[in-house]
């Protein structure tokens, strides 16, 4: 668990600059001069005394209480951050967004596996019965080759991904569309939930409240995080469909399962496939959706080839 001091720090420092893509030049010059690598409670002191010093009147007494607050539930809940640049953020995040990566990522959990080998899931928060036996078949297939999932954390298809991932001893990121002070581990996965096996991710502010931007900013964090995306159920507008058409102006691996029935629920995954989109079919034989192809896109090149994260032994 990290110092309160340097929770402290950088809540305040967020607090005071804002975050995104066009944040506040002090922001830059504070992430830029720092040691984040530091665990001395010292230095973290040292850094959030001078940001108080600079700052001054702009961090009022609500403020501040509000802050502190925040600090003592991160401390309660073990929660953590890590910077753009640090050691410790993922690598695939600047690898594959850039600059429009996040700047800061609150974590919970086993951020052990955030640089593992991933992939992302999108789809409805309604997906029918086939939809999410899709998704859950291929859920199986990969962490049968020990491919870490990443969702949201939404009803439908971002459950049931988490669910059958811990369900078959895999491992899982939940990334979140509000402030990670937020999380709790809800119902349906209560039974399952191993936090050596989940990370819990937030690029917003500890007490963000959830909202419409935050989700489609979090969906790129999804396919930012993962080598390739899949999206279940993409209708012909909405966030799957609108994380589809971003993935693919990243020029990232998406794919997208096609099936024959609930015709209607699959027309957004048939137009990201005509423009550029991998299909998902079934496989006569076995019955199962073939992923040879999203195998291949991450670097696994055979249905029967290794698992790809060599640690991973349940």
């Amino acid at each position: 668990m990290t110092s309160a001091d340097r929770l402290r720090f950088f809540a305040t420092l967020f607090s005071v600059y804002g975050v995104g893509r066009h944040s506040h030049s002090g922001l830059q010059k504070w992430l830029g001069q720092l040691r984040h690598e530091s665990s001395d409670v010292r230095y973290w002191e040292s850094q959030f005394l001078q940001l108080r010093h600079e700052v001054g009147t702009a961090i009022d007494v609500e403020t501040t209480d509000l802050i502190e607050e925040q600090v003592y539930r991160m401390e309660q809940n073990g929660v953590d951050v890590v910077v753009r640049g640090a050691p410790g953020y993922p690598p695939n995040l600047e690898l594959h967004l850039g600059e429009r990566s996040p700047p800061f990522l609150w974590f919970r959990g086993n951020s052990h596996l955030l640089p593992k080998l991933s992939v992302g899931f999108c789809g409805s928060r309604h997906a029918s019965a086939i939809g999410l036996e899709v998704c859950g078949d291929i859920v199986q297939q990969l962490v049968q080759k020990g491919v870490v999932i990443v969702a949201g954390y939404a009803a439908g298809v971002d459950q049931l991904a988490h669910l059958t991932a811990l369900n078959a001893r895999g491992e899982t990121v939940e990334v979140l569309a509000e402030g990670i002070l937020n999380f709790s581990v809800r119902q349906f996965l209560a039974k399952e939930w191993d936090w050596n096996r989940a990370v819990v991710v937030s690029q917003f502010l500890p007490q963000k409240r959830w909202g419409i931007s935050q989700a489609m900013q979090r969906n790129r964090t999804i396919f930012g995080l993962a080598k390739a995306l899949v999206v279940i159920e993409a209708r012909e507008s909405g966030g799957t469909f609108e994380a589809g058409k971003e993935a693919l102006s990243f020029k990232h691996p998406l794919f997208a399962p096609i099936y024959s029935s609930v015709e209607d629920n699959v027309i957004g995954n048939k137009i990201l496939i005509s423009r550029g989109a991998a299909p998902i079919m079934k496989s006569r034989s076995s019955g199962r959706a073939k992923i040879d192809s999203l195998l291949k896109s991450i670097d696994l090149e055979s249905v029967n080839g290794v698992t790809a994260n060599a640690e991973f032994k349940k």
